[in-house]
């Protein structure tokens, strides 16, 4: 399961606030703040199983593979090409995000059903675990070769792979590794890379990200990030 928004043209709380909650729901939604007002477009892109969505105060659905969509959407949940979606699962689609945009309660069976149908876009996988194509998966790993310095390696959904090396004498290796990461457009202002660095910290240390402490430090920070895999920066060392 995938997740589009198409936010207005000019990005207010309401958007903001519905993005918020579907990644506190634990899904990473795409943001297209370009093609949401050409429905000709998204009739043409969305031909794989979809449901577009409309807020107007009241949640509309739309399930025709766009060819009735005649305003703009807010978002659109929609699957790979040979995901058969049968009308049990439309219907609990359906039930569960509205539930979830109107903070109201769903059944067991419609949580399961949609849980069941969410792919995790976000994975945590080991050392010697790198993906030999392009992947729409985030992936991390990291090496210390010796007791001076991490290095830290994380392929973003676009295949492109990203290493970074922090001194591990500081007491602050993840924060700093965070901070080097976000000093990049790569991951400054991408919002899946901020939130796949947000399950990273999640699963490396306790407490909430300081997301916003760490932009502010990344913007003069002396940390280095290079487009290569670690095994690189080792050579090049």
């Amino acid at each position: 399961m995938f997740i589009t928004f198409f936010p207005n043209r000019e990005t207010n709380d309401m958007d903001r606030f519905f993005i918020k909650t579907f990644e506190d729901a634990g899904f990473v939604p795409l943001v297209d703040g370009v093609n949401g007002y050409d429905l000709d477009i998204l009739k043409r892109k969305y031909v794989t199983p979809h449901l577009f969505f409309l807020l107007d105060g009241k949640t509309r659905i739309y399930t025709s593979l766009g060819k009735d969509l005649t305003e703009k959407p807010s978002f659109v949940v929609y699957f790979n090409e040979d995901r058969k979606i049968n009308d049990y699962e439309w219907e609990c689609i359906g039930d569960y995000f509205n539930g979830l945009i109107h903070g109201k309660h769903v059944t067991d069976r419609v949580e399961k059903c949609v849980q069941n149908l969410k792919i995790e876009i976000t994975t945590i996988k080991p050392m010697n675990d790198l993906p030999e194509t392009k992947t729409t998966s985030f992936n991390y790993r990291s090496f210390s070769p010796d007791d001076q310095w991490t290095f830290h390696e994380i392929t973003n959904h676009r295949g492109e792979v990203f290493t970074t090396s922090v001194c591990n004498g500081k007491g602050e290796n993840i924060d700093d590794m965070m901070i080097n990461f976000l000093s990049i457009d790569a991951f400054r202002k991408d919002i899946l890379a901020k939130c796949f660095l947000k399950k990273l910290w999640d699963h490396l240390c306790n407490g909430e990200f300081p997301l916003e402490e760490f932009l502010e430090k990344s913007e003069n920070c002396g940390g280095m990030v290079y487009q290569c895999p670690l095994e690189q920066c080792l050579v090049d060392q």
